[in-house]
């Protein structure tokens, strides 16, 4: 992200309260605060929309996450759950 310019960025991964969850180089898991994650999008002036699709989402809310500039309701596309099958999936 910090070497290409983009206009779309779409997450969908595993989350927690106020972080998204990334992989290290060693597939290890790391939690990203939301706000962290945030704050990269905002300095990329070429982003027009941004998806995140991640469990536990709709405890999201502006609070979480002050520094966007718009903000949509998670809980109209939040996934408040994943079923035990799909979680195993990788």
């Amino acid at each position: 992200m910090l070497r290409e310019q983009y206009e779309i960025v779409h997450f969908s991964g595993h989350a927690n309260a106020d972080v998204l969850v990334f992989e290290d180089e060693n597939e290890a898991a790391i939690d990203v605060p939301l706000e962290a994650v945030a704050e990269l999008l905002n300095k990329q002036k070429t982003i027009k929309c941004v998806v995140l699709n991640a469990c536990n989402s709709a405890t999201w809310s502006q609070r979480s996450c002050p520094s966007l500039s718009v903000w949509i309701n998670p809980s109209m596309m939040a996934l408040p759950y994943i079923s035990p099958p799909a979680s195993t999936l990788r």
